[in-house]
């Protein structure tokens, strides 16, 4: 079947982006108790949050507003783009989780200055997850 339903594929990307939000969370909470990031430790924070809470608040409104609603039909997606988007965006939070975690590695370049430079390759990606799981959350609730 080439064909899934929106509730089952939101379903799955609502518990990826969940997930790596929490090991994000843990991972920056170990950083920041370690000292890692000395006096910044408030910056990497403003660095990281930007980059999946607007999309976590994305699902979770429209996953509540669809739950008080109550679809009235099933509605399917095309499950080549679901596979697309899903791997996209576990790409995209895999490359923010090795941004967080291969700072130490970098040459003469603070931790934070690591991670700012971080944004020149996870915003493009992150601008076309974004689009793509527009589809899944607003898109999937017009009809």
């Amino acid at each position: 079947m080439t064909r899934m339903s929106y509730a089952e594929a939101q379903k799955w990307i609502a518990t990826t982006w969940f997930s790596f939000a929490g090991l994000l969370i843990l991972i920056l909470v170990a950083l920041s108790v370690t000292g890692r990031f000395g006096d910044k430790t408030e910056a990497a924070w403003s660095w990281l949050v930007p980059t999946f809470v607007p999309t976590l608040g994305l699902i979770i409104g429209v996953l509540v507003t669809q739950q008080l609603g109550k679809a009235k039909r099933p509605r399917y997606a095309d499950r080549f783009l679901f596979r697309l988007v899903w791997l996209a965006s576990i790409f995209y939070l895999v490359l923010l989780a090795a941004s967080l975690l291969l700072f130490p590695l970098a040459q003469n370049v603070s931790p934070l200055e690591f991670l700012e430079q971080s944004s020149l390759w996870l915003v493009p990606i992150q601008g076309v997850v974004s689009a793509g799981l527009g589809a899944f959350f607003v898109a999937a609730d017009d009809g």
